[in-house]
């Protein structure tokens, strides 16, 4: 729901629309009897439902100043949405938080992880309790290596073209900085100079604490990041970090590809 509610503040903004999207996963049988046809149909028309409710509700906490649609499937997540961003070439997916068991709060769940691993559209994920306001101060999370290759400087100019935000870069490294990450700030600096972006450095150990203390120092809006599968960004997408991040991280967190 605050996803929702996040995806249609900034559809306002951006004088764009917004399509609630259900996705009901097949379920699995143990037996060679195949699910009855009813089941299906009744799982989507009460999936209708409630997106019919929730357009009517975002409708109305919005003044019918944007339009919403809904669609209901069964189906794999991953396959609906990628063949739903090749047909519409959305400017984002948006997707909520999502809960694990025992009780704790993870940053990404599964589904979330895998949209902004996998789908190429920017994917911004919105906490449970975040509130839309305008972006002003776009942060990138940045580990200083291989930036010229790991870095879609194209993507990051259109997505502040288009939000009108200003870009800080946010770089945490355990201990001293070296002199190749010196380096790679400054051909960061100057791919993206015509943004004239300011950078900070913070140095911990401690990542967690680092990424939620530069965010509330550099007064960030949203956190861009483009996933990888080590160092400080792959590790965003673990569970060790993600336990007490999900508790105090309080901005939508945006995932871009090259």
């Amino acid at each position: 729901m605050n996803a929702a509610r996040y995806a249609c503040g900034m559809a306002h903004t951006l004088q764009a629309s917004v399509e609630l999207m259900n996705v009901q996963p097949l379920p699995v049988t143990i037996s060679e009897v195949p699910m009855p046809v009813d089941t299906l149909a009744i799982a989507i028309e009460e999936s209708e439902r409630e997106l019919k409710e929730l357009k009517a509700t975002l409708q109305n906490e919005t003044n019918d100043k944007i339009t919403i649609t809904v669609s209901a499937t069964t189906g794999n997540l991953m396959s609906e949405l990628g063949d739903l961003t090749a047909s519409t070439k959305p400017l984002a997916v948006v997707m909520g938080m999502q809960g694990s068991g025992g009780g704790e709060r993870w940053l990404f769940g599964s589904n979330a992880e895998a949209a902004m691993r996998q789908l190429p559209c920017p994917v911004i994920i919105v906490p449970h309790d975040a509130v839309y306001k305008k972006t002003e101060r776009l942060g990138l999370a940045c580990d200083m290596k291989d930036v010229a290759g790991t870095i879609p400087f194209n993507s990051i100019r259109n997505i502040i073209a288009l939000l009108q935000c200003e870009l800080h870069i946010l770089n945490i490294h355990p201990g001293e900085r070296e002199n190749k990450e010196e380096v790679e700030a400054i051909l960061l600096k100057n791919k993206l100079s015509d943004l004239d972006p300011d950078i900070h450095f913070i140095g911990r150990e401690d990542t967690t604490k680092a990424i939620l203390e530069l965010v509330d120092l550099s007064h960030i809006d949203m956190l861009v990041v483009v996933p990888k599968k080590h160092g400080l960004i792959g590790s965003m997408f673990h569970k060790s970090f993600s336990n007490h991040v999900a508790e105090h991280m309080h901005i939508p967190v945006m995932a871009l590809h090259l």
